[in-house]
């Protein structure tokens, strides 16, 4: 039926319909409207077709009174009627262009499970594209319209540019399918949420979801409300959200309560549901204790931590961390929780939370008893203890440990431990090794199988670059054993190839370009590799003739950064031209145009523009403001980041993980800003989501160490504010999970001192001076113990000639560390020695020459003035 309308329409229309031009003319009264309804009942055809013509031509000023008149038992009247209704569900209407036309006959004849290149094409025509599209899919039966909402859902965020022109019709229009998706789409309340922030109509829609009036009169009331208590979430008002969220919207009252802080409700809620239902009882027993113990209430907390306990030796998913050992860390109990692992049969974790805290014996201890006893996991321990070793300056007996191992890779069998083999001669810094066992591996079996699983331990984060370079490797130099591909790549990723080696490496991936100029990933790695290496002119012409806005917005960066700044706009503008869906491309464009455009009013405010822009093209896509928020912190644009993870914050639906991403921006942004119990809050937060047994940490030593920083945190709070006493509280709970940590000192020591608290401070500082002295005893030559005694005893200014020989004798065992420089010229500096600082210094810039912490050091020393406050290492470029 609506197929042949359409297909009637396409002969008929004429007037008006001119492709590219859009017909205007003066909206009718509604007395020649109700007129012209009138003379579609007239004995003369004319008359009736000019009547038609007339109420056609009226367009949305004449729908109303057609509705009315389609209920007509004139059969002439209701034919004509519905003849025009019927444009109107097609999304056609006087001043749609020819191609709005053919693309709703295409839309109608797509499958609907694949309309999304339909979708698209209409929303490039603008906002009488994006109005067709709306009455389109606002008018199918529920069922579809409810795929055709997510499939638009999908799309937007590609169309914002497009749609957020000069045009007050296209931003309606792009408005107006935020507010169908909203009303329909699962994910609704984040759209709705990032677009009313992002356009300032937060408190109006707000109003306006709580009284039931445009644009959401007729909405279903439950959804009103809890489009609403997102809206109120979002807007910091937390007490208001939750009386909302009790009366209809209570999935979401736990996590505003928890944002809240209204541990004791919390704490009852989960009392109650413990009894009776299927929910898992360990989750709600680790609830109950994590609010009771925040409540302050000691008993609750007690009662519970003596069910965990109970549990600790029965319930062990098969996850690295025991569910039950993980929240007793959470909640401040780390010495059970230690033992709950070996009761639970987890000693390897056990292992890793003793080492991190510095019990090396009673790690080593573990080692012991597995051997002796012939157990199933002695080959994971030794594998532990070898690295553990190898860090300790023990390399001999750790590298001994790891060949041990090495020598039993054999064809026919797949181990346990090959990965753990891979991962931890990495993290000991064997990589030459880890790259030759690999290729061992490598040989036995599939080397498609074993690469996936591999590269994961050998390159970590860089996986994806690590993948493209053996493709190229295996094609550029084939025939070279694998080991020679994997060391090679691994030196090009941590930009430790020797510069020769490294530029024959690029050579050969500008000849593969030049092949094949599309291959715009290989492009990017290069850069990547010459980035690293310090080589800026070759990735410069890597980067020219890429494809991809991505290769565009890494050559504005590379020109930003050489201050040839007419060309960084370029590039950034090419990326935009490129990919108008990328947010990152337009916040560049629009930073480097408010920075060129101080005190020329027109370049500003158009840079400003972009730059709200980029904060609105992402809608309600977590993922994409998850990525650009990550992408602003890694270029330093610190303040933009934070105000990119508090939209994200606003549209993560709680407990997710890229809310626990916002948790931890603001929380970093909180810290920058000394607002440190914000900062803890936000912390403690994202910590809390690890309740939940489908969220865990990658490695055990962080159940220790973020909630001790949690606790760090606090305490520098309390004690800005005066708090004593408190502060001395949180600074006993973050020794207990972290005794022998340096952080705890060298944030704490001044502010203590100038408290009058110089007791304290020494106590401090000597505890944490004492236990890694204590090490070194035994284990004289590990590098990191020295280093981390020398910056602690650089940042208290105490000890200095002692902090002097443990920051040389760093250096000396590890060479090639940048961070072991750092704290030798930080050492030299404050003992006066500003030309051994400045040398020092130089050789971390050398061995790291982007990183923009040991420049700022740099320039701090050359100042000469010791007081002057280090630069913050949290954000770096």
């Amino acid at each position: 039926m609506r197929l042949l309308a359409l297909a009637g329409l396409i002969l008929t229309l004429t007037t008006g319909l001119v492709t590219g031009l859009v017909w205007q003319a003066p909206s009718p009264s509604p007395a020649e409207i109700a007129r012209w309804i009138t003379d579609l009942a007239d004995s003369d055809f004319e008359t009736r077709e000019k009547a038609g013509e007339r109420l056609w031509k009226a367009g949305l000023a004449a729908e109303a009174a057609l509705k009315k008149a389609a209920k007509s038992d004139d059969v002439e009247v209701k034919r004509r009627v519905e003849e025009i209704l019927g444009r109107f569900r097609l999304g056609i209407y006087p001043d749609s262009p020819k191609q709005i036309v053919d693309l709703a006959a295409e839309y109608q004849s797509a499958d609907p499970s694949n309309r999304q290149p339909v979708l698209t094409k209409l929303l490039a025509l603008g906002a009488p594209g994006a109005r067709a599209l709306t009455r389109l899919v606002a008018e199918e039966p529920e069922g579809l319209r409810q795929a055709m909402v997510e499939q638009l859902n999908q799309i937007l965020p590609g169309s914002v540019a497009r749609l957020l022109d000069d045009k007050p019709e296209n931003a309606k229009a792009l408005e107006d399918l935020v507010l169908l998706v909203a009303r329909q789409s699962p994910r609704g309340p984040a759209l709705l949420c990032a677009w009313s922030i992002s356009t300032g109509q937060r408190k109006n829609w707000g109003e306006a979801l709580q009284k039931g009036t445009a644009p959401f009169e007729g909405w279903d009331e439950a959804r009103r409300k809890e489009l609403h208590v997102w809206l109120l979430r979002s807007g910091s008002q937390l007490d208001e959200a939750i009386v909302l969220a009790r009366e209809g919207a209570k999935g979401l009252l736990p996590s505003l309560l928890m944002e809240k802080g209204a541990w004791a409700e919390l704490a009852r809620n989960s009392s109650a549901v413990v009894e009776g239902t299927q929910a898992d009882p360990a989750e709600k027993i680790a609830e109950r204790a994590t609010y009771a113990r925040l409540a302050g209430d000691k008993k609750g907390f007690e009662d519970s931590v003596k069910t965990l306990l109970e549990l600790a030796g029965r319930d062990n998913d098969g996850e690295r961390m025991p569910y039950p050992a993980r929240v007793l860390f959470l909640n401040d109990r780390p010495t059970e929780a230690v033992d709950a692992l070996t009761r639970a049969d987890a000693r390897q974790a056990a292992f890793e939370i003793l080492a991190t805290q510095m019990r090396m014996k009673e790690a080593f201890a573990l080692v012991a008893e597995a051997r002796k006893d012939n157990r199933h996991d002695e080959a994971q321990l030794e594998l532990l203890e070898a690295k553990t070793l190898y860090l300790l300056g023990e390399k001999k007996k750790g590298a001994a440990l790891f060949d041990k191992y090495a020598a039993q890779i054999a064809g026919g069998v797949e181990p346990v431990w090959y990965e753990l083999l891979i991962e931890q001669q990495v993290l000991g810094g064997r990589t030459d090794e880890a790259c030759a066992h690999a290729a061992l591996i490598f040989r036995q079996g599939s080397i498609d199988g074993w690469r996936t699983r591999l590269f994961m331990r050998l390159y970590g984060e860089n996986q994806a670059n690590a993948e493209i370079w053996w493709h190229h490797l295996r094609i550029a130099s084939e025939g070279a054993p694998y080991e020679a591909h994997l060391k090679t790549i691994m030196g090009l990723l941590n930009g430790r190839l020797p510069e020769e080696d490294l530029v024959a490496e690029l050579k050969s991936v500008k000849k593969a370009l030049e092949k094949n100029p599309g291959h715009d990933g290989l492009r990017l790695a290069a850069a990547e590799a010459a980035h690293r290496g310090g080589l800026d002119t070759w990735e410069a012409t890597l980067l020219e003739g890429g494809k991809r806005a991505e290769v565009y917005i890494r050559l504005g960066d590379l020109h930003a950064l050489g201050n040839r700044l007419p060309q960084a706009l370029e590039a950034y503008a090419q990326a935009c031209r490129i990919e108008p869906a990328n947010a990152l491309a337009w916040h560049l464009q629009g930073r480097l145009l408010v920075s060129l455009g101080k005190g020329q009013a027109t370049q500003e405010t158009e840079g400003k523009k972009l730059q709200d822009l980029a904060l609105k093209i992402p809608l309600g896509d977590v993922q994409a403001r998850s990525t650009l928020m990550t992408a602003l912190l890694k270029r330093g644009h610190v303040e933009d980041a934070a105000r990119q993870g508090a939209l994200l914050l606003a549209v993560s639906d709680p407990g997710t993980f890229q809310s626990g991403n916002a948790y931890r921006l603001l929380a970093q942004d909180a810290e920058r800003r000394d607002a440190f119990l914000e900062a803890a809050r936000y912390q403690e937060l994202g910590l809390l989501r690890c309740l939940s047994r489908q969220v865990s940490f990658m490695f055990p030593s962080a159940y220790v160490a973020v909630p001790a920083q949690v606790h760090r945190l606090k305490a520098r709070g309390l004690l800005a504010r005066g708090d004593i006493d408190g502060a001395r509280r949180e600074m006993v709970a973050c020794q207990a999970l972290m005794p022998r940590d340096v952080e705890l000192p060298i944030l704490l020591y001044d502010e203590l001192v100038k408290r009058g608290r110089k007791t304290d401070a020494e106590s401090l500082y000597q505890e944490s001076l004492s236990a890694h002295e204590a090490l070194l005893q035994d284990h004289p030559d590990c590098a990191w113990a020295r280093n981390s005694a020398a910056w602690m005893i650089a940042c208290c200014k105490r000890d200095l000639d002692s902090g002097l020989n443990h920051a040389t004798r760093a250096t000396q065992l590890s060479p090639q560390s940048p961070g072991y420089w750092d704290t030798l010229g930080e050492i030299c500096f404050q003992k006066g020695d500003q030309a051994g600082a400045i040398q020092a210094q130089e050789k971390a810039i050398r061995l790291d020459p982007h990183r923009v912490y040991y420049r700022r050091q740099m320039l701090r020393f050359r100042t000469g003035d010791k007081n002057t406050p280090r630069p913050p290492e949290t954000f770096d470029e």
